[in-house]
């Protein structure tokens, strides 16, 4: 790999965006558009692209298994194991009953004085779930990824054995 590429690599770290990372690395905006997909394609600058993306997650601790599994958490929530419903409306049910996946999903929680549920908002289920679909290539066929291909194979395996 050239100096150049080594810098794509690099900036392509600092917001995932190749054709800025491209420009930043000195590449020309006007060749950027019209070939920049090349660089992604390039078998070096996509090994070490790879590599420096494991470093990353193995430094602070974000990996995509990690990622997946958040976004299950929240996917999957169910506001059933969170409540309890009774004539009066809805109570949370005790903190200590509640699962960290449970706790997860939630966004904002408001008691009243009663203790009862004065305001209770989930994670956007429907946005985790598209996240997970494409990951899963469930719209679309997936386009060649610079993810690693275990996170996606255990995700599958959750998910069968969800149902």
């Amino acid at each position: 790999m050239n100096h150049r590429q080594q810098r794509l690599v690099l900036e392509y770290l600092q917001d995932a965006n190749m054709s800025q990372a491209a420009i930043r690395a000195g590449y020309k905006p006007r060749w950027v558009a019209t070939n920049g997909t090349q660089l992604a394609r390039n078998p070096a600058v996509r090994a070490a692209l790879e590599r420096e993306m494991a470093a990353r997650g193995e430094r602070t601790g974000v990996t995509a298994q990690r990622v997946i599994d958040e976004l299950m958490r929240v996917a999957f929530a169910e506001i059933g194991a969170l409540v309890e419903w009774d004539g009066d409306g809805a109570r949370m049910k005790p903190a200590a009953t509640l699962s960290r996946d449970e706790t997860a999903a939630i966004a904002e929680l408001v008691l009243g004085g009663d203790g009862r549920i004065a305001r209770l908002r989930l994670h956007d289920k429907g946005a985790a779930l598209g996240i997970l679909a494409r990951r899963l290539g469930l719209f679309n066929p997936a386009p060649a990824s610079l993810a690693d291909a275990e996170p996606k194979a255990r995700l599958e395996a959750r998910l069968a054995a969800l149902g």
